[in-house]
């Protein structure tokens, strides 16, 4: 599978305006700048006003994406990064709001700590989902929870990542590697602490590239972040 393809399958990913204060697309006139605030050191976006995106963030995924496209330059890599996890990430976190986002984060690292003491029973809270299995190459258990798995062998378990609009963290349940990286296979156990409604978060975030405002504060980044992203996010509006 491309990541032509991979991307696509976003855009099947919708939400009511936001009404908390985030910076939306045609607000007009009233569209809020990021440049002039401090942000951590390496920021090169923001998203709705108030979620920055480092430049670390979508490069810790370069090498597991590299394996899966060798022939691939580092912008070609980025983009994928940015595109298919953290940028979609950061509008189901401005699509959450504050306080759900903390809650799930929370309650996964409550969880991922238990599991470390013996005291794992299973979900902790309604609304949480453990014990899923999943199973197959990338395109099966996504290139996030492939990632974080990687050097995982069976019996491990991952610590606590974020995925587009939940935290979890897997257990290694079975490993086939392929002749090539690309082709390693895991059986996976997830356990995920959603912060948008399962099943429903990437129509959200899809909808919402067309309402959550993005600003790109290192220019480097203008060639990165897809045109069409650029102008459904607001970032050539007047």
């Amino acid at each position: 599978m491309r990541f032509a393809v991979l991307l696509a399958a976003l855009a099947p990913l919708a939400c009511s305006p936001s009404d908390d204060g985030v910076a939306t697309n045609g607000d007009s006139g009233t569209k809020r700048s990021a440049a002039s605030r401090n942000w951590p050191a390496g920021t090169a976006l923001v998203v709705g006003g108030d979620i920055p995106i480092a430049t670390s963030e979508v490069d810790a995924y370069l090498p597991a994406i590299a394996l899966i496209e060798p022939r691939f330059v580092e912008k070609q890599l980025q983009r994928v990064a940015l595109t298919n996890i953290v940028l979609p990430r950061a509008v189901a976190r401005v699509l959450a709001g504050p306080e759900a986002y903390e809650r799930a984060r929370l309650a996964a690292e409550t969880a991922r700590k238990a599991v470390d003491s013996g005291e794992w029973t299973g979900p902790l809270a309604p609304g949480t989902s453990g014990g899923t299995l999943v199973s197959g190459p990338y395109s099966e258990v996504g290139i996030a929870r492939w990632a974080h798995c990687f050097e995982l062998q069976p019996g491990q378990w991952s610590d606590v990542f974020e995925e587009i609009g939940a935290f979890t963290f897997v257990k290694c349940l079975r490993r086939v590697d392929g002749a090539l990286p690309i082709q390693t296979e895991f059986e996976l156990e997830t356990v995920s602490f959603p912060y948008l409604p399962e099943g429903k978060g990437l129509i959200q975030v899809e909808e919402a590239y067309d309402r959550v405002e993005l600003e790109i504060l290192d220019p480097a980044w203008r060639t990165i972040v897809p045109e069409l992203l650029q102008y459904r996010m607001g970032v050539h509006s007047p």
